[in-house]
């Protein structure tokens, strides 16, 4: 082999290393804007759950402050420490109540 076909050989891979090269320049470049694009998705997402686990809290404070209501308007035990009701007792309670409300409107 020339010194002349090597110089060709080599001016042909210096040309194909400097097109890879761009091309991994453009995809470097377009996953950083996808990386920026996704750290301020994440931001919004993270902002959202935390909104949500506030309306949580919220609601469980509302549905506790209803159940400790509901027990003193029925004369029921009150447990406000406690996470879990017997929701079907409750109602049941209610429904009496308002029976006996009912009976005594009629007579």
């Amino acid at each position: 082999m020339t010194i002349d076909e090597r110089l060709d050989r080599l001016t042909e891979k210096h040309g194909a290393l400097a097109e890879s090269l761009q091309l991994l320049t453009a995809d470097v470049q377009s996953m950083a804007t996808k990386h920026g694009a996704l750290a301020e998705s994440l931001q919004l997402l993270t902002a959202d759950v935390q909104s949500l686990a506030q309306s949580v809290k919220e609601h469980d404070r509302i549905l506790r402050d209803t159940r400790v209501s509901l027990a003193t308007l029925l004369g029921l035990p009150q447990d406000t420490n406690s996470a879990s009701t017997d929701w079907k007792a409750t109602k049941a309670e209610l429904w009496r109540a308002r029976s006996l409300t009912v009976a005594r409107h009629n007579d």
